[in-house]
């Protein structure tokens, strides 16, 4: 296929036009998640972490597909007559926004960030007692058995004594040492290692760490922009009036606006899933020329060539 005819094909789905082109594109997407997940659901995995790191890829999927029925619109027939038409809420879709971001955000943390797997196993237990530890806390919602909830708390010494038991956590000076302690104890999991040092992040921290181009401010303050449709504060009040005002539409262009985050994050989750399981990259290229690149497109674009899951990319033009 030529240059000209592949920019043809993916000019319209990477400029983000049109809602039409946000629902191609979301196709494109969610049929490669499936494939993913029907091609691959088979393979052995020997580890309780490579095993997470495919079901998180299938909630990946089911979030995306969610994103794809908000943005068809929302209608409403009443049983006395009035109805509402078609109409596409941007501040609904926000909140699904924010949990990709930090599902995609933490996929990358245990499972692309971490230079040794000693790093991996302490923020991969660490996100699995936190997970514990907020289920024992609210047991009374789950009605669990007494016997669950004692094998529970037993998980959580086990995974304790897994970290403290790593020659690599012993060998971490006493600030790091007592980082990863505080961090047990506030049910959090969000660490970077730097210099065999453990520093704290913030769910906005996050994305600083997954690599982003340098000076590429796409993602300043954007966690705490999705955080904004996520909570009822004045200022989503008056932006919902607004955007259902006048006849300029600005729910669709906001709508549109936020899609570029959705397909930049899924792009990032594509690479990073690869990275994690290599033999996905045989099934990314028997895509189509022009879907390995649309793909690709936000994670090469954002990230640079060093994360791009391979070169079909330069045969853009």
């Amino acid at each position: 296929m030529k240059a000209s005819e592949i920019r043809r094909v993916c000019q319209p789905l990477i400029n983000l036009d049109s809602i039409e082109s946000c629902h191609s594109l979301l196709k494109i997407f969610l049929d490669y998640f499936l494939l993913v997940i029907v091609k691959h659901n088979q393979d052995v995995e020997h580890t309780a972490e490579r095993a997470d790191a495919k079901i998180i890829h299938q909630m990946i999927f089911t979030k995306t597909l969610s994103i794809k029925r908000l943005l068809e619109g929302l209608a409403y027939k009443s049983s006395f007559g009035p109805q509402l038409n078609s109409v596409i809420d941007p501040t609904s879709i926000g909140p699904l926004i924010r949990s990709i971001y930090e599902t995609v955000c933490l996929f990358n943390m245990i499972f692309r960030q971490p230079t040794n797997e000693a790093q991996k196993k302490i923020i991969y237990n660490l996100w699995v007692i936190s997970g514990l530890k907020y289920r024992q806390s609210f047991s009374s919602f789950y009605d669990q058995p007494v016997q669950k909830l004692q094998e529970e708390s037993q998980e959580i010494k086990n995974l304790i004594a897994e970290i403290e038991e790593l020659d690599y956590f012993k060998k971490l000076d006493e600030k790091s040492q007592k980082n990863i302690q505080t961090k047990i104890k506030k049910k959090d999991f969000k660490i970077h290692f730097e210099n065999d040092a453990v520093h704290f992040l913030s769910w906005q921290d996050v994305s600083s760490r997954m690599g982003l181009r340098e000076g590429n401010d796409l993602f300043e303050n954007v966690y705490n922009y999705f955080s904004h449709y996520s909570h009822p504060t004045v200022a989503s009040v008056f932006q919902f009036e607004s955007m259902f005002s006048g006849s300029k539409k600005t729910n669709e262009f906001l709508s549109k606006a936020n899609m570029l985050y959705v397909f930049s994050l899924l792009s990032f989750f594509i690479a990073d899933y690869i990275f994690y399981f290599p033999q996905v990259l045989k099934t990314f290229e028997e895509q189509e020329l022009t879907k390995q690149i649309l793909l690709n497109w936000h994670n090469q674009l954002h990230r640079g060539e060093s994360f791009a899951i391979n070169e079909c990319w330069k045969e853009y033009g």
